[in-house]
C-alpha cells in the first residue's frame, strides 16, 4: 500500500493529497503535538560540529543542521533535583518540596536568510557554584558563562572558542562547518 501512495504522488499529485488525508482523531483522543516531516534539497541546509571540551575532556557533541533565515537549538545539559523546602501539615504528615536546576551546555545556530554563510552562534555554560539556605529554603547559585557572535562560516572552516569558566576550568567550544 505504501508503495501505491508514493507512486500516486509522483503522478497524480491532487489524487495524493486526498489519498494521504489523516482522519480525525476520535473525540477520545487528544493529540499533544503534530511532527511534520519536510525534505529540504541538500544544498540548502549547512551541517555544523559542535563539540565542547572542558580541561581537554570531551563533555558534548551535537551535529546541527541549519536552513538560511532559521534557527536550530542544541542542549547538552542535566537536570539535577533537590529538597528545596519541607513543611508538616496539621495530622503531621512532613512533605518534600522539591527544586529543579540545571548545568551544561545549551546555545543556538541561526543562518542569515540573506548571506547563507552568515550564522549567529549563541551559547550559555551554566554550572552549580553553591547551594545555601535562606529560611529554611534552599536556592542554587548557578554560574553563567555566555558566548554571543555574528559570523561568516563556509564549508570545511571550523571556529574555535577558547576560554576559562570559574567553576570548570579551560573550556573549548569547536564548531565545524561540514
Amino acid at each position: 500500500m505504501q508503495k501505491l501512495i508514493a507512486l500516486m504522488i509522483l503522478m497524480f499529485p491532487a489524487m495524493a493529497m486526498a489519498a494521504t488525508h489523516a482522519e480525525p482523531a476520535p473525540s477520545h483522543m487528544k493529540p499533544t503535538a503534530m511532527v511534520q516531516k519536510v525534505t529540504v534539497p541538500a544544498e540548502k541546509q549547512n551541517i555544523y560540529d559542535i563539540k565542547v571540551l572542558q580541561n581537554g575532556k570531551l563533555v558534548a557533541k551535537n551535529v546541527v543542521s541549519v536552513l538560511p533565515g532559521h534557527v536550530s537549538p542544541f542542549s547538552d545539559g542535566v537536570q539535577h533535583t533537590f529538597v528545596s523546602s519541607s513543611f508538616t501539615n496539621a495530622t503531621g504528615v512532613t512533605k518534600l518540596i522539591p527544586g529543579t536546576y540545571t548545568t551544561g551546555i545549551t546555545g543556538s545556530i541561526k543562518r542569515s536568510f540573506k548571506h547563507p554563510d552568515v550564522i549567529r552562534f549563541n551559547s550559555s555554560e551554566s554550572t552549580l557554584a553553591a547551594m545555601h539556605t535562606m529560611r529554611g529554603v534552599q536556592l542554587p547559585r548557578m554560574n553563567i558563562e555566555t558566548f554571543d557572535q555574528s559570523m561568516s562560516m563556509v564549508p570545511g572552516e571550523k571556529l574555535k572558542l577558547s576560554g576559562y569558566s570559574k567553576s570548570g576550568g579551560a573550556t573549548v567550544v569547536m564548531i565545524t562547518h561540514k
